[in-house]
């Protein structure tokens, strides 16, 4: 897996804060599934810190070296100091798989406390799965990230993707029906189609006070390509009626 070097980046920093966040939020996700677009459009607007997949555990050697050979907890004090934008807000997203780990480990819910939660999914699970398993092979999560490697298709390497953010979703469901902090359910595919709008949608949630600014085009670039399509409709001509419910939309609620 290829990391993403921008997120170490000092210059991501804000000004200095010994008092940490004042108000927190997470972004609950699965992979592919437009966590990444909707953190840089909430850090682009200086407000909401820089929300980034602090809990992920294969960036945490990269954090150690900046920031000293310290346990989860100690780091994410730490990146509070740093990541935490005037307004007092802190941002972080995960992954289930990333936040599994720390969900009853004491030390870290004691820093974590998320004040609200954005909790998003993809509606097109089948394409969800198809740039999963794209990006296992290739190690590229995100736009910015360049592979040279050719992924391969297979079909229950897709059906294996699929399974995956299926069983993050039901967990993450299953969390935040218990979470007593606001929750707002965000569909990728209607945050993409509304543009700004859907974006100050998110951020009012945050903070009613912050505006997005209009702009012609987002910060980060979709990734799908001809491979996506290509697989898109082989998986359809192999699909048997006991993968149906891979093609069927996704529905998630907390009701």
């Amino acid at each position: 897996m290829k990391l993403y070097e921008r997120q170490f980046d000092p210059d991501l920093d804000f000004a200095f804060r010994a008092q940490g966040a004042e108000r927190q939020y997470l972004i609950a996700s699965t992979p592919r599934c437009g966590s990444h677009y909707l953190g840089h459009e909430l850090a682009q607007t200086g407000d909401f810190g820089v929300p980034m997949e602090y809990l992920n555990k294969v960036n945490l050697n990269r954090w150690q070296a900046r920031f000293g050979n310290v346990p989860m907890a100690a780091l994410l004090s730490i990146l509070q100091q740093y990541r935490t934008s005037a307004s007092g807000w802190f941002g972080i997203k995960a992954h289930w798989q990333q936040f599994e780990p720390y969900e009853n480990d004491p030390d870290v819910q004691s820093v974590l406390s998320p004040d609200r939660i954005l909790w998003i999914y993809r509606r097109d699970l089948l394409k969800q799965a198809i740039s999963f398993a794209i990006a296992e092979q290739t190690g590229a999560w995100i736009s910015d990230i360049q592979s040279d490697v050719i992924p391969v298709y297979k079909f229950g390497r897709i059906k294996r993707a699929a399974r995956n953010i299926r069983s993050q979703n039901r967990a993450w469901a299953q969390y935040l029906r218990t979470q007593d902090v606001p929750v707002q359910i965000i569909v990728y595919e209607d945050l993409i189609a509304g543009g700004t709008t859907a974006l100050q949608t998110q951020a009012s949630f945050l903070d009613d006070t912050v505006k997005i600014a209009e702009k012609s085009a987002p910060t980060t670039k979709r990734q799908g390509s001809a491979v996506n399509t290509q697989w898109h409709a082989q998986f359809l001509q192999e699909l048997r009626a006991a993968e149906r419910w891979i093609c069927e939309p996704q529905n998630w609620t907390l009701s």
